[in-house]
């Protein structure tokens, strides 16, 4: 599996993987083992802790300097590199020409070094001070990547939260309008229902003229000649928009304000 790389710093903690490099790095830092690293850019600090791990430098790149504190570790580079060494049994190979490192005992702490035209800058790890030095440099690097890892997780989480809350207000608007208009549409049904009349004094009978009939019942305002008005199945009378504030009102049983009839 490769795996792409564009943050300040790269921590490979697992095994049997294959690493590329995109863009530049402050630092890569490997604990795991058995895998595979293509550096392509350029490279402050490469620190090797783990072990059988294979690391390949391409020509454009470099790398200021390079750790290695694991075993069995082999690096392919087209250029002389700075070198910290303290596993045992790696290999550094320059343009194809392999670097020996014998295992360090006790009495005989120098390196055989093949061919003898490249030279490397080694440093030795008797030097307690500026390893001191260079592992607080390292644990600053690391702590500055993960501030880094963790403002980048803080914002895709604010964005994650923005985006639910936009989906939630189209939720909700969009069902506010379809409850108005189903609501509306019922409203329009009942009204549909009633039947439409012209009022004229001549519609009430003069014998039993009831004066009931010459207001509506729901704002008590006489009818004008030639109004439009509404009619219930119960033949009670009523202007327009009080019967519908009424059936508004009444949604859910909408019923004849005078006798109580259902509409």
């Amino acid at each position: 599996m490769n795996h792409r790389t564009n943050l300040g710093k790269l921590i490979i903690s697992k095994n049997n993987n294959k690493y590329i490099t995109y863009h530049k790095l402050k630092i890569i830092l490997v604990n795991g083992n058995d895998n595979e690293l293509y550096i392509r850019h350029n490279i402050h600090k490469l620190i090797i802790n783990g072990n059988n791990n294979n690391i390949e430098i391409s020509q454009a790149a470099k790398i200021n300097q390079i750790i290695i504190k694991g075993n069995i570790n082999k690096i392919l580079s087209k250029y002389s590199l700075n070198i910290s060494d303290f596993g045992k049994g790696n290999q550094i190979i320059i343009h194809k020409n392999e670097i020996n490192i014998k295992e360090q005992d006790d009495e005989d702490n120098s390196l055989e070094i093949q061919p003898q035209r490249y030279v490397l800058n080694w440093e030795n790890e008797i030097v307690d001070e500026e390893n001191d030095e260079e592992e607080k440099e390292d644990e600053s690097d690391i702590n500055s990547g993960e501030n880094n890892n963790n403002y980048f997780q803080l914002l895709e989480a604010i964005n994650n939260i923005n985006i639910l809350i936009q989906n939630a207000n189209i939720f909700i608007n969009t069902t506010k309008e379809i409850l108005q208009n189903n609501f509306n549409s019922k409203i329009d049904n009942i009204l549909s229902n009633l039947i439409n009349i012209t009022f004229t004094n001549k519609n009430i009978n003069n014998n039993n003229k009831n004066n009931s009939n010459e207001k509506c019942a729901i704002c008590y305002e006489n009818f004008s000649e030639g109004e439009q008005i509404k009619m219930t199945s119960c033949f009670h009378l009523y202007h327009f928009l009080c019967i519908k504030k009424w059936i508004q009102i009444k949604i859910e049983l909408p019923d004849c304000p005078i006798c109580r009839r259902k509409i």
